[in-house]
């Protein structure tokens, strides 16, 4: 069913926009889909197995949208830790420089 709605809304002539936007409400209704009763649930899988909307599409709404991946809590946590060390340890002497 949810394949034959991505054909459906992606061949309406149109902006591009509107596509994004229903497409993030199936993926909002399938994040919340443990609230919903049983008969009224999405499948656990992701929807469209979790691909890209832009993939999914086969455009992009924004070519300037950061798609970068986000950085692992680990590396955040060492770059915290480091930044913190600047400011409080390090950063009399820096001036100082």
């Amino acid at each position: 069913m949810l394949d034959a709605y991505l054909i459906e809304i992606s061949s309406e002539p149109g902006a591009v926009e509107s596509c994004y936007r229903k497409l993030t409400e199936v993926r909002r209704l399938w994040a919340f889909r443990s609230v919903l009763p049983a008969s009224m649930r999405l499948p656990e899988a992701p929807p469209w197995e979790g691909e890209d909307t832009g993939d999914l599409l086969g455009r992009t709404r924004n070519r300037r949208e950061n798609r970068t991946r986000r950085i692992g809590e680990a590396t955040m946590e060492m770059l915290l830790l480091w930044a913190i060390r600047f400011v409080e340890d390090f950063a009399e002497d820096i001036l100082a420089a």
